[in-house]
């Protein structure tokens, strides 16, 4: 489902701005591994920073099996550092659109998504929450453009997003 068209682009800005910072610029590949060890982070969640996520031993008293995402997915956590601060998917120039920063990928999504699902009969509207930590748009120009704070959700402060789930699909459109 990811918007091949907007890769790309993504490369452009995201070079760019690892050259103004004196970075390595990263080729399509490298891109990908990123996004790979970001939705390996979701699914295989661990407390505390970035770098447990590479730790090579389980500390004395824990149970599990340590990450080792160094070893597993070929990538230093200095480059997913670099990566995730320059990560851009237009150009910096000031709009009224408080989405501008992320607008190509929706588009993206939006036009692969119309080519690739086709929804089935069983349709259900619904809300949902992504959470949120960063930063609110009503206070910094770089925030998220609308932020909501719903005590009861069990991540209560993030975007609330109003959706559809296909029933016989599962997939939430």
């Amino acid at each position: 489902m990811y918007p091949w068209s907007t890769i790309q682009t993504t490369l452009q800005h995201t070079n760019a701005k690892l050259v103004e910072r004196k970075q390595r610029p990263i080729a399509e590949g490298d891109l990908f591994r990123f996004l790979g060890v970001r939705l390996a982070m979701a699914v295989e969640p661990r407390r505390g920073p970035l770098r447990t996520y590479w730790e090579r031993e389980v500390g004395e008293g824990m149970v599990g099996t340590a990450a080792n995402f160094g070893e597993r997915f070929c990538i230093t956590r200095h480059a997913i550092e670099n990566i995730s601060a320059a990560l851009s998917f237009s150009d910096d120039v000031p709009s009224d659109d408080p989405w501008k920063s992320i607008r190509p990928l929706i588009d993206g999504f939006n036009s692969r998504r119309r080519d690739v699902v086709s929804p089935g009969e069983i349709l259900c509207v619904d809300e949902c929450m992504s959470a949120w930590q960063g930063k609110e748009g009503k206070y910094c120009h770089d925030g998220i453009p609308h932020k909501t704070r719903i005590p009861i959700k069990p991540e209560g402060v993030g975007a609330e997003l109003k959706t559809i789930a296909d029933g016989d699909s599962g997939v939430l459109l």
